[in-house]
């Protein structure tokens, strides 16, 4: 997939995603923006990413995403989406772009406001493959929860963290 776009208000019970659930193949120069992601479902094992639930199915897999991007709205007195009408609102435990990376991200970005109440990562939840050349901006709007600002879990059986990888906050 190449060169595509998702700007919308999407609300579910279940896995959500602003871009694709599954991502098997190769995705580059496509984003999520000025969208509204609600997950209402209240089972622990459902979870919420700003592009995509899982980049690859396992290590196996050949899946890349590279030059995307997940944003809400920007204000004139802040460089970061600060807006909750195109944010990522959820029960489930929440990632800024990518819940659970088994290959390759590069050169990718968040930057949306994350509101929950549970464990939450700015940029990728689990991280088992490789990600370089990335940052997040994304902000989260409840104080009281386990929050981190890249990877919340990067495995130490595969999980890389390449040169240039930074965060803005």
């Amino acid at each position: 997939i190449t060169n595509s776009y998702v700007s919308v208000d999407m609300s579910a019970a279940a896995n959500v995603a602003g871009f694709v659930g599954v991502n098997n193949g190769k995705i580059s120069s496509c984003f999520v923006r000025e969208s509204m992601i609600i997950n209402k479902s209240s089972n622990s094992s459902h979870k919420t990413a700003g592009f995509a639930i899982k980049n690859g199915a396992s290590a196996n897999s050949n899946a890349a995403i590279s030059g995307c991007y997940v944003a809400g709205t920007t204000s004139t007195s802040s460089i970061y989406s600060v807006s909750p009408e195109k944010s990522i609102s959820s029960m489930p435990m929440v990632a800024g772009f990518v819940y659970s990376n088994f290959n390759s991200i590069q050169d990718s970005y968040s930057d949306i406001l994350i509101n929950t109440s549970s464990i939450c990562a700015g940029f990728v939840k689990e991280n088992s493959g490789h990600i370089a050349r990335a940052y997040t901006t994304s902000t989260f709007s409840n104080p009281g929860q386990e929050a981190y600002i890249f990877v919340q879990s990067n495995r130490i059986d595969g999980g890389t963290l390449g040169t240039l990888c930074y965060f803005g906050f």
